[in-house]
């Protein structure tokens, strides 16, 4: 499988003309949109350039030959070798002007290829998103090296106006770091620094959503992956997975109406250990291990996993990765316990059933002790209500009351 590796910051024709070189000699590309943090070299979310591309792709009449996935920073490669979301046997295709994607991709021991833009790209055209953005901030016409349907996009969604407001906050904190600005500039770059503030939050507040796009579209094409590879009991797996969490965020929000980004985020991948490293049970000598260990593995990858997504700054990725550290056994601050009885509720209402017939009796009766006790009184609360309209859950915790009495 070949694979298109780039920002898209924004998707324009010299983007089209080196992937319908690639199609020439494929059947089949990969087009990985590399996540990044919003910038102004990043202005453009990973939802918003899928749009930009899928419709380019409609008026290139190829949509049907392209594969869009996320792809990261090149270390998350290093949760195992075999990077679920691709395929085993992959190259990489970079452009000449990209050597630091290639040391990166090739340190990483990917295949990587270089395919050459001055071949297929007149040097005269200037096609970069580099050159775009700079035509925006300065009120050049932009729209000539992007499609209509892009320039249509960027238009309904006020791009311009973002990214001059992103470039104007890129100077204002350059400049004022470094003394140069006068009173005057320095207070019109500070009302324009306002402006990217208050765009920034924009930007954040829409980061739950994408976040969640981001992981169901991992979920998804990692089933459909071992559903390929007749693996039907994985394939299972993954899907119960994914409905596992997602019924977590859920929960959270029903515990807690105003919960923070971080903690709605840390619910939804507080089990993303079994998606990169899926450690086993029977590797271990106690519950508790298996679940210290499946908790400590998913705190570090979603460090790697989440570090380029918009919005989210070092003290938001700490906080998460904080919380599914402690998801298991607790730890500091109300979020964690909420995290735990939402993932506690989660179990019982949707895995239960699931996870004993592929379970030995013994392994079962330890994880519903184990469900049972990490619930506070709040949880245990809520799991009651639960069960006033749940004969099943009803008779569950019944069973679990007079055999599994906390310690």
């Amino acid at each position: 499988m070949v694979i298109f590796p780039g920002r898209f910051q924004p998707f324009h024709k010299g983007h089209s003309l080196i992937i319908k070189r690639i199609l020439s000699g494929v059947e089949q590309l990969v087009i990985g949109i590399v996540i990044k943090k919003c910038s102004f070299e990043n202005p453009f979310s990973l939802i918003e350039r899928i749009i930009m591309i899928r419709e380019t792709l409609k008026e290139l009449n190829v949509e049907d030959r392209i594969i869009m996935i996320p792809v990261f920073a090149p270390k998350i490669l290093r949760w195992k070798a075999n990077f679920h979301l691709l395929p085993q046997k992959r190259t990489w295709y970079v452009t000449n002007f990209d050597k630091r994607r290639y040391e990166e991709y090739r340190s990483a021991g990917e295949d990587v290829k270089i395919i050459s833009v001055t071949q297929i790209i007149p040097v005269t055209q200037e096609l970069s998103g580099a050159r775009i953005r700079e035509a925006m901030v300065n009120d050049e016409d932009w729209g000539e090296y992007v499609y209509p349907s892009v320039r249509n996009f960027i238009e309904s969604i006020d791009g311009v106006n973002r990214i001059k407001s992103l470039y104007r906050n890129k100077v204002f904190l350059n400049q004022s770091i470094e003394g140069l600005l006068p009173k005057e500039e320095y207070d019109e770059a500070f009302q324009s620094h306002e402006v990217s503030v208050n765009l920034q939050e924009q930007i954040t507040s829409k980061v739950e959503s994408e976040v969640e796009i981001l992981l169901k579209s991992i979920y998804q094409e990692l089933s459909s992956t071992k559903k390929s590879q007749g693996k039907i009991d994985e394939c299972f797996d993954i899907i119960k997975d994914l409905e596992h969490v997602l019924l977590v965020k859920s929960m959270v929000l029903e515990l807690e109406p105003n919960a923070s980004k971080e903690l709605q985020i840390a619910a939804l991948f507080h089990d993303i250990e079994r998606v990169y490293e899926r450690v086993k049970r029977d590797d271990f000598p106690t519950h508790r291990q298996y679940k210290a260990a499946h908790a400590r593995i998913g705190a570090n990858i979603v460090l790697d996993f989440l570090e380029e997504i918009h919005g989210l700054d070092q003290e938001s990725l700490s906080r998460i990765s904080y919380l599914i550290e402690n998801h298991e056994f607790g730890g500091e601050g109300n979020e964690i316990q909420i995290l735990r009885d939402a993932d506690a509720i989660g179990f019982l209402l949707g895995d239960v059933s699931y996870y004993e017939k592929r379970r030995s009796p013994e392994i079962f009766l330890e994880k519903l002790r184990f469900t049972y006790n990490r619930l506070s009184n709040k949880g245990k609360e809520k799991t009651n209500k639960i069960a006033k309209n749940n004969p099943q859950i009803r008779e569950l915790i019944s069973k679990m009351k007079e055999t599994f009495c906390n310690d």
